[in-house]
């Protein structure tokens, strides 16, 4: 029973060690010389750099952190209009973001890497997929750029500011891929999700060609002979399964002499979707790289030459081989599970093995090889790192160590988990029936596992001795475990509809307390799959997980059924122990109230927005007016929150709507919660650009609720504002304070009162973000959203909150309009206080509890209501 997970630890062991081994190997503190191959004299002789050593080995000439999430690309181009002298790097992340570097210029006599980074742009929609060179023969207008390409399908022309000049539009779905032809004049192809490759004539953005046929992301290739290349992760209407593997295709066309391409060779030898092509070494033809763990050198026709493969995840599957590229003699590959192999020219092919391991602290994306023979990968981590073997331009020793330590410290990390995901806890093993009250089996079962002393044993039922046989003890009973070299938390089955009726069992890694989208995303990358997909897989792991998402602003989901957490009695015992408490379907609060607007109120709030802004003396200018659209659009993008960021410069006019005067400003504040309803919004209002940190945005609100307590529109969007800021990390040792929280209650309070002109909290839309706000701080201050139920700083807010608590009781049961949600969320913050021993003062709860129950009895059509409310007094209040 423990033979698995004992593999994969010894698996895991086995890879250290090969770590180890490879420090020295990889960064040698003596480096031999040698003369300088034909390979790289050329390019020594472009970058006007002389190179008197070259290494035997690949070691780090330098490492960006270059993105906040993965980075998914790079490409790296010289200056033409500087006579080559200078080099750069472009790369793209999934923090949306396009990224220039210069990397060496030309009047530098040293030979080191020094990247320095010359401009961002956030103006995708989308992850970044692939970056590409702008040429001087394509773009003479333009000094210095890069393209890049993203989930959103825009192709963009960045200039070297980060300002996007031109847009290709034509894609459905993501791009992927990007290259340049050279004949007859430079033509972009992309290729894209949506099954599709382009040709582009850049100089008025139309398509001169659309290659179709495919499925899913295709990769493209430019070959010097004039032809291109195609590859997929599949071929419309054709299933995966079996041979010919016609999902799995490699496609070579040729030029008919107007810029267009017709199909010249079809070859089927990769059995997964292939993820990527390069130049083979010497550019004596091409190779591609598939999931199916192998790189493939090939003629420029397409036929191949030669095969390696990369080792076998350390759960016994496939490596997805993800990127490939060369750089002299060398081929090099790098997978999922963050292995950059190098492969030497003259022993390509049959069981040949790498010539040196580079191991990674994070999934391998893409490969790019440099104008001076360097090679740059980007990785799963956030890090662009370049490697070399010109001895002058290496890092020193130390950092190649803590490069290494790095990928170690991650190998361990996995094999850690799988050891701890694998022992079973305290509360697991009194699930299972006790030894020592052991019966005969029923039915056909033939193998049960037993809690004997504390262990969990298995053992199988022998029919001739009419006994029990202990078989061994148990040391798994984990859903964790580990996916193409990652550790998961748990690790689900699932299967997927392919062309042609395949189904295609795969397993998807998920975290406690992750996005469901993020891990959804994650997945969907992986297996190059159909963008559709997303919100299947993402409601398919809150399914198996049994949790809610911890995120604000997610597509709407049913509420958690309050399914028995890990270990709870009576799941999966023949003979069961005593039955546990009833389960409790609404306390302790288990997710955040969350109001994400939807596309047409934030339609409405736009609108008025511009209406308001003619009359102001210092109004959002044309660029302005466009950020404000372009946050409108992100929010609307609601199936993107999890790899969408806002940008500074939108930030900026955020700040600047909300401090519009008193009668105009609240379309702002309702945006302003809408904002923080995303993902990013809680960063974006606490940055520098914005309010400087969360308690100067806070006094911002507070402040204006407190001047203006009798405008509704003012106290409603203002208590949407602050219950949706309870919901932020950024946020939260704020309000965790407890003289904060006290505080912002206290203007609350004021503002919502009865006596109000308005009306305050008799109010229906009072009442509801009233409700809201109160609930959110008992899930903060309590923790009981992440599971851990801790008292916190729960005796200072208790008070306040059952203050106002009882303030919205009293008012809703003199209202002629109810708030039920209202209502609901008031019970149930107060009853998540009383649950977790913090109950409120007697004399303070006394009369309302009372109105809570007129309440319930009055509004018979909300079962949940009543449900909630009798829960409330099962904890005692």
């Amino acid at each position: 029973m423990a033979g698995v997970s004992s593999l994969r630890i010894a698996f895991l062991t086995m890879i250290l060690s090969f770590f180890r081994s490879r420090i020295s190997n990889s960064a040698p503190q003596h480096p031999k010389e040698r003369g300088v191959g034909p390979f790289l004299r050329p390019l020594a002789l472009l970058s006007g750099v002389v190179m008197d050593a070259v290494l035997d080995s690949w070691a780090l000439g330098a490492e960006i952190a270059a993105h906040e999430g993965a980075a998914r690309c790079v490409c790296s181009f010289v200056d033409e209009a500087n006579d080559f002298a200078d080099f750069y790097i472009a790369t793209g992340g999934n923090d949306c973001a396009a990224r220039l570097f210069l990397v060496a210029k030309g009047d530098e006599s040293s030979a080191e890497i020094t990247p320095v980074q010359l401009c961002e742009s956030f103006d995708h929609q989308g992850p970044v997929l692939a970056v590409a060179p702008a040429p001087k023969a394509a773009f003479p207008d333009v000094p210095l750029g890069f393209l890049s390409a993203s989930q959103d399908g825009v192709i963009r022309l960045l200039d070297g500011g980060g300002q996007t000049l031109r847009m290709l539009i034509g894609h459905d779905k993501g791009v992927v891929s990007l290259t340049w032809t050279e004949e007859p004049t430079p033509r972009l192809v992309s290729g894209a999700r949506d099954g599709t490759a382009k040709v582009w004539q850049v100089s008025d953005g139309s398509v001169v060609q659309t290659l179709e046929g495919f499925q899913n992301g295709v990769s493209v290739l430019a070959l010097p002979n004039g032809a291109l290349a195609t590859a997929a992760a599949g071929a419309k209407g054709q299933p995966m399964a079996v041979p010919p593997y016609v999902g799995c295709v490699v496609r070579v066309w040729t030029p008919d002499g107007t810029g267009k391409f017709t199909p010249s060779q079809e070859i089927f030898e990769h059995s997964g979707p292939v993820r990527g092509l390069c130049l083979a070494p010497q550019q004596l033809g091409f190779a591609s790289c598939a999931n199916d763990s192998t790189v493939v050198t090939r003629t420029f026709d397409g036929h191949p030459l030669a095969t390696v493969r990369h080792p076998l995840s350390a759960e016994g599957f496939e490596s997805y081989v993800l990127s490939c590229t060369s750089a002299g003699e060398h081929l090099l590959s790098g997978d999922e599970a963050g292995n950059l192999l190098v492969w030497a020219e003259e022993n390509l092919g049959g069981a040949a093995d790498p010539v040196q391991a580079i191991p990674h602290p994070g999934s391998i994306w893409k490969l790019a090889a440099t104008p001076r023979g360097d090679v740059v990968s980007a990785a799963n981590d956030g890090k662009v790192r370049v490697f070399t073997r010109r001895a002058n331009a290496a890092m020193p020793q130390e950092a190649q160590q803590a490069f290494y330590a790095a990928a170690e410290s991650r190998a361990k990390a996995q094999a850690d988990a799988i050891r701890n995901a694998a022992m079973p806890n305290a509360g697991q093993i009194a699930n299972y029936p006790k030894w020592e009250t052991r019966a005969p089996p029923r039915g056909s079962e033939q193998t049960k596992i037993f809690n004997k002393d504390g262990r969990l044993i298995a053992a199988s039922w022998d029919q001739i001795s009419g006994t029990w046989v202990e078989q061994g003890e148990v040391t798994g009973i984990s859903d964790g475990g580990v996916v193409n070299g990652v550790t998961y938390s748990h690790v689900y089955p699932i299967e997927v509809d392919g062309e042609g009726g395949v189904v295609h069992k795969l397993q998807i890694g998920y975290n406690d307390g992750e996005n469901p989208w993020v891990a959804a995303q994650r997945f969907v990358d992986a297996h190059m799959l159909p963008q559709y997909h997303l919100n299947q897989i993402a409601e398919y792991i809150i399914q198996r997980s049994g949790s809610m998402p911890n995120m604000l602003g997610d597509p709407s989901m049913a509420p958690q059924t309050g399914a028995a957490p890990p270990g709870a009695a009576g799941a999966g015992v023949a003979n069961p122990a005593p039955a546990a408490p009833a389960k409790m379907r609404h306390l302790p609060v288990k997710r955040f109230a969350s109001q994400p607007a939807t596309a047409q109120q934030l339609d409405r709030m736009v609108a008025k927005i511009v209406e308001f802004n003619g009359k102001m003396a210092d109004p959002l200018n044309d660029d302005q007016l466009r950020m404000l659209d372009n946050v409108k659009v992100t929010l609307q993008n609601k199936s993107r929150y999890h790899s969408t960021k806002f940008t500074d410069s939108q930030a900026r006019v955020l700040t600047k709507l909300m401090r519009w005067p008193s009668d105009s400003v609240f379309p702002a504040l309702d945006l302003a919660r809408a904002v923080l309803c995303h993902p990013d919004g809680g960063r974006v209002l606490c940055s520098a650009a914005a309010f400087t940190a969360a308690p100067a945005m806070l006094d911002e609100v507070c402040a204006r609720l407190q001047s203006e307590a009798d405008s509704m529109p003012i106290v409603v969007t203002s208590l949407r504002v602050l219950a949706c800021s309870a919901c932020r990390a950024e946020f939260a040792s704020t309000y965790l304070l407890p003289e904060r929280v006290q505080d912002v209650l206290s203007v609350v309070r004021d503002a919502v009162a009865p006596a109000r002109a308005y009306g305050g909290c008799s109010v229906k839309t009072v009442a509801g973000a009233l409700g809201d706000l109160l609930l959110n701080l008992a899930g903060l201050v309590l923790d009981t959203i992440r599971g851990r139920g801790t008292k916190g700083d729960a005796v200072a807010a208790v008070g306040p909150v059952a203050e106002l608590a009882a303030m919205l009781l009293e008012a809703q049961v003199q209202a002629s309009k109810k708030s039920p949600d209202g209502i609901l969320a008031t019970l149930l913050a107060v009853g998540t206080f009383a649950q977790q021993q913090c109950p409120p003062a007697p004399e303070v709860w006394s009369a309302a509890h009372q109105n809570a129950d007129t309440l319930v009895r009055e509004l018979v059509d909300r079962p949940d209501l009543l449900e909630a409310w009798e829960e409330c007094q099962r904890v005692g209040l």
